[in-house]
């Protein structure tokens, strides 16, 4: 199918005009004709605002946008059009990457791209960002890039080939350490937080990510400072913040969940993920997913359960990245292999020969506590993004994030809440009413699959065909 721009415009008013069909909104589309469209005929649609699949639907596109989801024959082609049956085919809004790092190293042999040549540089980040668009992803949130890759960023983001792009560009840490890199700015004093944040601001940034070592006075002078800049704060919740705090002063995206979520609720507290880390580098990934099943058997539920609750009427949505929290030869196997550059799959290949000592009963124990702390979040009004981290941990670009999609329905999701955290729950939480649904006035960024993801989650691996702003991708 033929790559072309998508043209945007403003809708006049007659494409305001809505009418009932059935679950859908039918647009006056005939009289709002602005050029050549886009029918796609007699698909199943997997709408995400509503539950379930409608058959036999044809979807007219114009203008980059949906005009119309009518009954399959109702929709009336003119010359110039260009018309594709889509018999057989299930159709959803594309995908979003809620946790990424475009711009990152992905072993430690590989340099990072921001020491490569700039044109070398925008080649590596354009061939991942292909790598999404293959894989039906068509919009990424970035969570750290070295400062000096952000106007390279900006020059990607506008481009209408690749996926929509939002970012925090450095992380906010504290003190340095021995592991600190250039993807980090380093803040100690409070009073420092008001000008840096204005800074990155100017510079294009979508939001803030804070890190680990951030201290107490610091992290409430940066969210005060991305609050006056209209920022919202992302991040790990900082080791010396509890989970309760974090959410009183405004982080509303947390990324990473579990031990990270729940330390306000165990004796450990603060030292929770401390105590974590400490026991992995004493005694390797064993003594780290021991520690956790200790962590969560000891927690005080009540306590959590109520922490939760304010989470959900705060409007946090959560990244969990499950792959963090289980031993990563369940996500990773040799089809995720093949799609890591040469350097990245022979460390991955050598590296995951650890996780096999991993006892079955403590695996179990595992996947029981998660699939539990899931349940009481989503309880309690707490969304789920869907994100894959990538490159970090053997993620790849594209394939990882439909492992995660998988992995949430092994933990107790719906496929359909599954989806939602990469398509509805994405758009809520960047506030693009626009995106993450198939209905009238919505971007066309589609993802058009060959089996039914909604029967068997596996099904979001069958991509056909991928749509971004009305055209079609290669």
């Amino acid at each position: 199918m033929p790559v072309f721009a998508a043209r945007l415009s403003c809708w006049p008013l007659a494409l305001l005009l809505v009418v009932a069909l059935g679950l859908y909104p039918r647009i006056a589309w005939a009289e709002a004709r602005t050029g050549e469209w886009i029918i796609v005929s007699n698909v199943s649609v997997i709408p995400m605002d509503v539950a379930g699949v409608i058959a036999g639907r044809d979807i007219v596109i114009a203008d980059g946008r949906i005009a119309a989801v009518l009954p399959n024959g109702e929709s009336v082609a003119e010359p110039g059009d260009e018309r594709v049956d889509g018999t057989g085919l299930f159709v959803m809004p594309g995908l979003w990457d809620m946790h990424t790092h475009i711009a990152a190293s992905d072993s430690a042999s590989a340099p990072n791209p921001a020491d490569l040549p700039p044109d070398i540089a925008r080649m590596l980040i354009m061939d991942r960002l292909a790598r999404y668009l293959r894989h039906g992803v068509t919009g990424v949130r970035d969570l750290g890039m070295r400062r000096d890759l952000l106007p390279l960023a900006a020059e990607l983001r506008a481009r209408r080939d690749l996926p929509h792009m939002v970012y925090a560009g450095p992380l906010i840490d504290g003190s340095p350490v021995p592991w600190s890199s250039g993807l980090e700015i380093h803040l100690e004093q409070p009073e420092d937080a008001a000008p840096l944040i204005a800074e990155l601001a100017g510079e294009g940034i979508d939001f803030v990510k804070v890190y680990n070592r951030v201290t107490p006075e610091v992290f409430t002078a940066v969210t005060a400072a991305a609050r006056d800049n209209g920022l919202p704060v992302a991040g790990h919740i900082p080791f010396a913040v509890s989970t309760r705090d974090a959410v009183a002063a405004g982080m509303t995206w947390i990324e990473h969940g579990y031990v990270n979520l729940f330390k306000d609720c165990t004796e450990a507290g603060n030292s929770a993920m401390t105590s974590v880390l400490g026991a992995w580098m004493e005694g390797g990934y064993e003594a780290r997913y021991r520690r956790f099943d200790a962590l969560y058997a000891g927690r005080d539920a009540t306590a959590c359960r109520s922490l939760y609750a304010e989470m959900g009427e705060a409007g946090v949505f959560v990244t969990p990245t499950p792959h963090l929290d289980l031993p990563l030869d369940l996500f990773v196997g040799e089809a995720e292999l093949a799609e890591l550059s040469p350097a990245a799959r022979a460390s991955c290949a050598a590296g995951l020969g650890q996780f096999a000592a991993i006892p079955d009963d403590l695996r179990a124990r595992m996947i029981a506590n998660l699939t539990d702390h899931y349940r009481e979040l989503r309880a309690a009004g707490v969304r789920f993004l869907a994100g894959s981290d990538a490159p970090t941990d053997c993620q790849g670009f594209g394939r990882s994030l439909h492992q995660a999609l998988e992995f949430f329905v092994r933990l107790g999701l719906t496929p359909h809440e599954a989806l939602a955290t990469a398509t509805v729950n994405p758009a809520l939480a960047l506030g693009r009413e626009d995106m993450g649904r198939i209905r009238a006035g919505a971007r066309a960024d589609l993802l058009f699959l060959s089996a039914n993801p909604l029967e068997d989650i596996a099904n979001i691996h069958a991509v056909t065909a991928v749509m971004l702003g009305g055209a079609w991708v290669e």
